[in-house]
C-alpha cells in the first residue's frame, strides 16, 4: 500500500491502544499485515508523488488539530518505517530489502515463509485511490471534530 493507507492504519493504531509504545508497535507490525494488499499503480512517479505529498499534508493538518500531535505523527513514521528504510536502500544503494515483506532475507520470516508477502488480494485503481484518499479524509475530519 502507498504511505497515505499505512499512516492511516498507524494513526488508528495508536488511537485504539491505551499505551502509546504498544500503540506505536502495532502501528508498525500493521505494515506488514498491509502488505498482503496489493495496490494498483495511482500514476507515474510525479503523479503518484503530488497525490501522496498532498494525502501527507492533509494528514499533518489533521494531527496538528488533535490532542496528542507528536503522537499521529510517530504513528505515520512508525507504520511506514519498513518503506522508509526499505525503498531508499534500494532507490539509492541499489540493495537489497531488509523487511520481509519488501522480498529482502527479511526480518521476519519462518522456513522461507514471510509477514506480508506474497500479496494476497489486490486492489484496482479506483480501489487504491479510494482506500488513499477517503482513509485520509475520515482521519481529517476525525481529528477536525475532536479539535472543535
Amino acid at each position: 500500500m502507498y504511505s497515505s493507507a499505512h499512516g492511516v492504519i498507524g494513526a488508528m493504531a495508536v488511537t485504539v491502544v491505551p499505551d502509546p509504545v504498544a500503540g506505536l508497535a502495532v502501528a508498525f507490525v500493521s505494515h506488514f499485515v498491509l502488505d498482503y494488499i496489493g495496490e494498483a499503480s495511482i500514476g507515474n512517479t510525479k503523479q503518484s508523488a503530488l497525490i501522496e505529498g498532498a494525502l501527507l499534508l492533509v494528514y499533518l493538518i489533521g494531527a496538528a488539530l488533535s490532542p496528542s500531535p507528536w503522537l499521529y505523527i510517530a504513528a505515520w513514521i512508525a507504520a511506514n518505517l519498513p518503506d522508509l528504510i526499505d525503498k531508499p536502500m534500494r532507490w539509492i544503494f541499489g540493495r537489497k530489502e531488509w523487511f520481509s515483506c519488501h522480498n529482502g532475507k527479511g526480518l521476519f520470516q519462518y522456513k522461507g515463509r514471510k509477514l506480508g508477502y506474497p500479496v494476497l488480494y489486490n486492489l484496482n485503481y479506483t480501489t487504491t485511490l479510494l482506500c488513499n484518499i477517503g482513509g485520509t479524509v475520515v482521519f481529517f475530519l476525525l481529528m477536525l471534530a475532536v479539535h472543535f
